[in-house]
């Protein structure tokens, strides 16, 4: 039998909202109260509770020899990471004459922690021995946010109107949050392996007819792991700050027709105190200080990279916050058209440029491993095109069509550096700033054809027939820019995703 693998995820919610509209007018303006409070329960589970029927082991070969081992500590009955949220909030609508004014306040609390559970023996229980885990409270965090949002009617008349937004956004933890803390979840543990060989199980998924023979599984215990991941080697950082992300607007509408529009903004998203959301972190439980030397493959430049002076057990990683100094930031300029429905059709287009200021490791050169520092920052451009039309036909006829438009994706040229030089056996280097390479604009127009036949004043049928990426555009949505030294198993510029290709779907609405 296949390892069963279940995820169970449960959440409970209770929204509460009251609105209150004053009569008063001594109150300077018309005001309408809104109180609220949003409520949440939420449990993250997975549950492995069989052993694979060829080990709970994973082999790993390097140009077809035996390189690594990783084992597994199946299976896993329950594994449960729990998560509470409450929060409460009010927000006054306030219009003056010309002047609407949005002021809202948000008071949040998030309660993230694992109940007490229990992981049975398998297959490795030497090094995985049945255990009981106590319940671990984990992270509590409270913080009060405001919002405010106005909108000046310039002249009262409708035809200008220029909007600002200013907003804090605290981010929730997740209630998957406790997993990279719970000692009864999957861990797993790599080892050196270099064989000998024995014969493949009947069920093992094979890529190479070679096992790990049962004199060498049963030596695990007493070697030393090159690597370790799961609940037992994560940190709790008990200081970690929640991250949160403050966001500007500033719009000006103007009206240039009947049903028309058109719109300028500036979007400003700013990350603050970002953590990796994955479930290693970062390692601190290495000095990598040792400098070992290569060269690329691709240039032949020197290259120094760093490695700890030896296999010293057990990993540890820890969530850490990226400092202050550096936080994530976007800069966005957007135009939009709108027409509204009249003369029977309707139209709107968007443009939008972003200007990218985003840590892809922002610790990098601060704590762990250092050759995270190689082109750590994405610096790009990337813009974006939506646009939309309507058009309605005699005898219920209608045509719309859909475009969307993007710049290609970016990427960046990496490398994979392995030597037995390195403790960590291997480390993959950013050779160059993110988007030195960047993939084809990618564009997908729709089109779609509908008759609507009416059934009395109530009922109403619609046929339809659509078409979705009509030039059948094959643009690359992902492109592997890995430098590899094996040239059977080339990776560079190797696409790994498309657009999906034109298809034709026919349908049909009923609505009443």
């Amino acid at each position: 039998p296949t390892l069963f693998n279940d995820k169970p995820q449960n959440s409970y919610e209770m929204p509460i909202t009251f609105t209150y509209i004053p009569a008063d007018p001594h109150l300077g303006g018309h005001h309408q109260f809104t109180f609220g409070t949003d409520d949440y329960w939420q449990s993250a589970g997975s549950r492995l509770t069989h052993d694979n029927a060829s080990g709970d082991y994973l082999l790993i070969f390097n140009n077809g020899k035996p390189d690594e081992i990783t084992v597994y500590n199946f299976p896993i009955p329950t594994s449960i990471s729990d998560m509470t949220n409450q929060a409460f909030y009010a927000t006054d609508t306030w219009t003056i004459k010309q002047v609407a004014l949005d002021l809202g306040v948000r008071w949040e609390r998030y309660h993230a922690y694992n109940p007490a559970q229990r992981k049975p023996n398998g297959q490795f229980a030497d090094l995985f021995p049945a255990e009981t885990f106590p319940a671990q409270d984990l992270l509590t965090w409270t913080d009060v946010v405001p919002r405010i949002g106005a909108a000046w009617n310039v002249g009262g008349k409708g035809k200008t109107v220029i909007k600002g937004f200013f907003g804090m956004f605290r981010d929730t933890p997740g209630n998957v949050f406790g997993n990279a803390y719970n000692s009864n979840a999957q861990v797993s543990r790599t080892y050196a392996w270099s064989g000998p060989c024995a014969p493949t199980a009947p069920l093992a998924p094979v890529e190479y007819q070679c096992d790990a023979t049962q004199s060498f599984l049963q030596s695990l215990p007493s070697l030393t792991p090159i690597s370790e991941s799961g609940g037992k080697s994560q940190v709790l950082n008990t200081h970690l700050k929640q991250d949160y992300i403050d966001e500007y607007d500033a719009s000006v509408e103007r009206e240039i027709g009947p049903n028309m529009g058109v719109t300028a903004s500036y979007i400003f998203h700013g990350v603050y105190d970002n953590y990796p959301v994955d479930a290693n972190g970062v390692d601190i439980g290495h000095n990598y200080s040792v400098p070992v030397q290569f060269t690329d493959v691709l240039t032949g430049a020197p290259i120094t990279l760093y490695t700890y002076a030896a296999k010293t057990g057990q990993t540890e990683n820890e969530q850490l916050n990226t400092p202050s100094s550096r936080p994530d930031t976007y800069n966005t300029l957007m135009f939009s058209f709108a027409k509204r429905t009249s003369a029977k059709w309707s139209a709107a287009a968007s443009f939008w440029d972003t200007k990218y200021h985003r840590w892809i490791n922002g610790t990098a050169n601060l704590y762990g491993d250092p050759n995270t520092w190689f082109f750590p920052i994405d610096t790009t451009w990337n813009w974006g095109f939506n646009a939309n039309a309507y058009y309605n036909l005699p005898r219920g006829f209608a045509l719309s069509a859909f475009e969307t438009a993007e710049s290609g994706t970016p990427g960046q040229r990496t490398e994979v550096f392995s030597s037995s030089a390195l403790s960590q056996k291997s480390e993959t280097v950013n050779m160059g700033p993110y988007g030195q390479y960047r993939g084809p604009a990618i564009s997908n127009l729709s089109l779609k054809a509908a008759k609507i036949f009416n059934i009395g004043e109530r009922y109403h049928v619609e046929g339809n027939v659509q078409v979705f990426n009509v030039l059948n555009s094959s643009a690359a949505v992902s492109t592997n820019y890995l430098t590899t030294t094996n040239p059977s198993k080339p990776t560079f510029g190797v696409i790994s995703d498309l657009i999906s290709p034109r298809v034709l779907r026919l349908g049909a609405k009923f609505s009443f």
